[in-house]
């Protein structure tokens, strides 16, 4: 048979035996037999074929191993319709923003009394790290106006394979990058949304554009991935376009494109007509076929995109990725966002709240009634008059749950950047 730890259990070896505990169950055992039941123990640990004597009983009577799952039964525990726990978690932890920005989902301005205290953070902290979390995005408002961020990070670092965070740069000095980097921070967001005069007027910050740039410079000097993040609205088509450009120079990772929801300060007024959305995926799927001819490093994706494959079918394994290309929404399905007052809601742009962390875990609210209603929404999308007879349904399956709850307020509406007739 094979065997496994049990999850409870530690182990420590050293030169005198091999020391073990459960801690859940309060049982101990030094072996200093280390030729004999330490070998043993030792193969049931790492899973190699053993026979199931005595002393591998007395492992499992006292909890130290158990037989070991089988692909098939591991894969029969997990629920189809979502994950057993979040994979990937935003964080915000702060509500408090240096800038004005027209279009924030938040109307973050100055910190509130409602804002998560240091300690609720820290036990969330702890909470994602119990739930094995892969991946924890630290947001805001401004992320970097918190004076615990640092210590945030270095808190998870190791704990949580990946630690980003998303910004907009203001606040990147050379100095603050290296510290963020010695932290454990892996990838930072800068938020940029066009060239310098656009930039700083949707912002409403003077050089925001400019000190968003040297933010990426000084982050790449320390090693650290960066990755921007673009709102697209009918007034900026044309920078993003040029913006492209600078970026690729800069040899950032990735520049994610993405349609600016009604939401928060931002209105129906910033919104691209689908034909003009249409137009400029067109647009961009020209620019990053100039670029890779180049010879870009930088990965270019635009996201919602629906049903828009035969678009882009030039484009075969190169740096141009659609959401219709690679996946449909992951809200609740394997992640969900915290905003800064403790409300879980499933993604930044879709700010209906499940629960509160100050009332109930993590885990409880991601399997409450509350979260599985909204899933429930997800599930549907695509079983109304314009979608359920669509062929382009199964790629994007429906749309945008948030685009169409703050355009129409109505799920059975049309996704209004929906060019698919």
């Amino acid at each position: 048979m094979k065997f496994e730890l049990e999850a409870n259990t530690k182990v420590r070896f050293e030169k005198d035996g091999i020391y073990i505990m459960n801690s859940k169950y309060q049982t101990k055992e030094k072996i200093t037999d280390t030729e004999g039941d330490g070998k043993i123990f030792y193969k049931a640990i790492h899973s190699e074929e053993i026979e199931e004597d005595d002393i591998v009983k007395g492992f499992l009577k006292k909890h130290f191993i158990v037989p070991l799952q089988s692909y098939e039964e591991i894969m029969e525990e997990k629920n189809s319709r979502y994950t057993s726990a979040p994979i990937y978690m935003t964080l915000g932890i702060t509500s408090g923003c240096n800038y004005r920005c027209k279009h924030c989902g938040n109307n973050s301005t100055a910190p509130k009394e409602s804002d998560l205290k240091d300690e609720e953070i820290y036990k969330l902290l702890d909470e994602m790290i119990e739930l094995n979390l892969l991946k924890i995005n630290f947001t805001g408002g401004e992320p970097t106006t918190n004076p615990h961020l640092i210590e945030y990070i270095r808190y998870v670092k190791g704990k949580i394979p990946r630690i980003t965070m998303t910004t907009n740069g203001s606040l990147i000095t050379d100095e603050f990058a290296k510290r963020l980097k010695d932290a454990g921070l892996n990838m930072a967001k800068i938020s940029i949304d066009g060239l310098s005069m656009f930039h700083n007027q949707f912002r409403n910050f003077e050089n925001a554009y400019e000190k968003a740039i040297a933010a990426i410079k000084n982050f790449q000097k320390h090693g650290i991935e960066v990755r921007v993040q673009t709102t697209l609205t009918k007034d900026n088509t044309k920078d993003l376009l040029d913006l492209m450009e600078v970026l690729s120079d800069l040899k950032i990772s990735h520049q994610t494109i993405v349609p600016v929801c009604p939401i928060g300060r931002a209105d129906r007024e910033m919104m691209l007509d689908k034909e003009s959305y249409k137009n400029f995926i067109y647009d961009m799927h020209l620019k990053v076929k100039d670029l890779i001819e180049k010879g870009t490093t930088t990965n270019f994706q635009i996201r919602p995109v629906f049903g828009a494959r035969e678009l882009f079918e030039g484009l075969k394994n190169t740096s141009f990725e659609t959401l219709s290309m690679k996946y449909s929404c992951e809200a609740l399905q394997n992640t969900m966002e915290i905003q800064p007052n403790g409300d879980i809601v499933p993604c930044s742009f879709l700010s209906l709240p499940i629960g509160n962390v100050r009332n109930k875990s993590l885990l409880e609210i991601w399997k409450d009634a509350e979260a599985n209603k909204l899933r429930g929404l997800f599930e549907n999308n695509k079983n109304n008059e314009h979608c359920s007879n669509c062929s382009k349904s199964e790629l994007c399956n429906g749309g945008c749950i948030a685009n169409k709850y703050y355009y129409h307020n109505d799920l059975t509406k049309k996704e209004p950047y929906c060019f698919v007739d």
